[in-house]
């Protein structure tokens, strides 16, 4: 049986020695042409494609090994490729995070639906065109926040304080569906860790300094101290987030925001 594991990035951006080290898979590693020569010591076994990102040249290729040889598990290392390889674990009865837990953490308005009664939550809606998002900032008050559902790293992060930003906002290369939210106003923090079989196995507190809200500067954290109030808090609602949703069986990283 082979491990899969998908790569997107260079031997600059992560470790991969460390991170594998004292682990006995079979590994076949999948990576891009400008990588093809990085981490070759480590990954002899390896299928090279121009773009990862190029139709289905990369599940067509794994639908063809598992037919000859079993693939044990697909890991993906990029977050876009959360919901297609779930797709396709799914797809091939191979274990692993299914498509229905991967949709809870990648769709935001899927989330928000599923966290709402465990956590404190924003007023949403899903709007679809700025007559959507008009309409919801009437309902609520400013300012209002528009995100992409599917989005990471805050890119396509929007702040509207009033309805002539809303009206000047230029649309014409925006992907609807989109997310807006109330604005909740207070200190920013992300919670990090590994949760398995119910419980969070490793965990830690951080204390944004420049946050998705200030334009134009480095985003930045702190620890937060293990002995304080807060701290105990943030671990107990990243807790109940985790249990509202669909994880899988085996241990996953996470990565929560918290105002």
């Amino acid at each position: 049986m082979v491990v899969v594991f998908i790569n997107h990035y260079s031997e600059k951006t992560i470790d991969y020695r460390k991170i594998f080290e004292g682990i006995d898979k079979e590994i076949l590693f999948i990576t891009r042409t400008k990588h093809k020569d990085n981490f070759k010591d480590i990954f002899p076994n390896r299928m090279v494609f121009d773009s990862l990102d190029n139709g289905d040249e990369v599940e067509k290729a794994l639908e063809e090994i598992h037919a000859q040889e079993e693939i044990e598990s697909i890991v993906v290392s990029y977050e876009f490729d959360i919901e297609r390889f779930a797709k396709l674990r799914e797809k091939l009865h191979i274990k692993g995070q299914s498509f229905l837990s991967a949709i809870q953490f990648r769709d935001k308005s899927k989330m928000i639906e599923q966290v709402k009664d465990a956590v404190k939550v924003p007023n949403y809606e899903v709007v679809n065109s700025k007559s959507d998002i008009i309409d919801f900032a009437e309902k609520q008050f400013y300012p209002i926040i528009i995100k992409p559902i599917d989005g990471a790293g805050s890119v396509g992060f929007q702040k509207f304080n009033s309805l002539d930003e809303i009206v000047n906002y230029i649309d014409n290369n925006t992907a609807y569906p989109l997310l807006a939210e109330t604005f909740i106003s207070g200190s920013m923090y992300h919670t990090d860790g590994i949760f398995e079989n119910g419980e969070i196995k490793l965990f830690s507190c951080s204390l944004y300094y420049n946050d998705c809200h200030v334009n134009d500067n480095a985003i930045g954290s702190a620890l937060v101290d293990e002995d304080t109030e807060l701290f105990v808090r943030m671990r107990k609602e990243t807790y109940n987030v985790l249990k509202s949703l669909k994880t899988p069986e085996h241990a996953i990283a996470f990565h929560s925001e918290f105002f």
